[in-house]
């Protein structure tokens, strides 16, 4: 580390310093409303019918900023190691003798094309076990990575969910102390968001945000929230109350 540390004009130390991470404030503002009703039809002396329906709106609005002072996790390895690309495929013609072929000023110069910034790098004659980049095992460590502050131009932070979901029940008693009944009824669920140091833009937003200059290093796609959930239960069931005891029995 202190090699990368010189090779990069930083102090010694400057890596996993005492005290560096990164903090975290997040908001959420969620407004719900939910309206309901629900019937019961008797018929006759052992029969009803429960009828009921929901409407559900859900709105979010929220906010997550981040202030990381981690500088190693920082680092953008891929690119900082393309100069060493060169190293390594210099070693692989000299172990293969393309260096003894060409000769060694020819050996060189193609081992610079192929480390230079921006050119295709072909890792065919890196020694095997050796890394194309010799810095990218050390991704491994970039264990607290910068975070994409939002809402921004592109992610606005909002969500806005509306619903309608209904139960449906048909109950007999089939004694004095027992009760059978068959339902039906559906569920939802609405947004929920990430608001975690893991909260990451959708893969599909990562050209909208290179392009407004909003990505940071070592970005990678993930999700900044759930979708809203649909849920149908079926059940079927009985009931008794006895005396001294009582019981539940159902199957959904």
């Amino acid at each position: 580390m202190s090699d990368l540390e010189a090779a990069l004009g930083l102090p010694a130390g400057t890596f996993f310093a005492a005290g560096q991470g990164q903090l975290e404030a997040a908001t959420m503002s969620n407004q719900a409303l939910s309206l309901f009703a629900q019937v019961d039809f008797n018929l006759g002396d052992r029969s009803t019918v429960t009828l009921g329906v929901n409407y559900t709106e859900d709105e979010k609005d929220v906010t997550l900023s981040t202030l990381n002072d981690n500088v190693f996790s920082a680092l953008d390895l891929v690119q900082i190691g393309e100069p060493l690309i060169a190293a390594t495929v210099l070693q692989g013609l000299i172990a293969d003798g393309t260096c003894g072929v060409i000769g060694l000023d020819a050996c060189q110069a193609l081992a610079a094309g192929a480390g230079a910034a921006g050119a295709p790098v072909d890792c065919a004659d890196v020694p095997a076990g050796v890394p194309c980049n010799p810095l990218i095992p050390l991704q491994q460590v970039q264990v607290i990575p910068p975070v994409v502050d939002f809402p921004n131009s592109v992610e606005n932070g909002q969500s806005k969910d509306d619903q309608t979901t209904w139960t449906a029940r048909f109950a007999f008693d089939v004694t004095d102390q027992l009760n059978a009944y068959v339902s039906a009824g559906t569920g939802f669920k609405a947004t929920s968001w990430n608001l975690s140091r893991d909260s990451r833009p959708f893969a599909e937003d990562i050209p909208a945000l290179e392009a407004a200059g909003l990505t940071v290093p070592n970005l990678v796609p993930a999700s900044r929230l759930a979708d809203p959930e649909d849920s149908t239960l079926y059940e079927i069931g009985l009931k008794g109350a006895f005396d001294n005891w009582s019981f539940n029995l159902a199957v959904f």
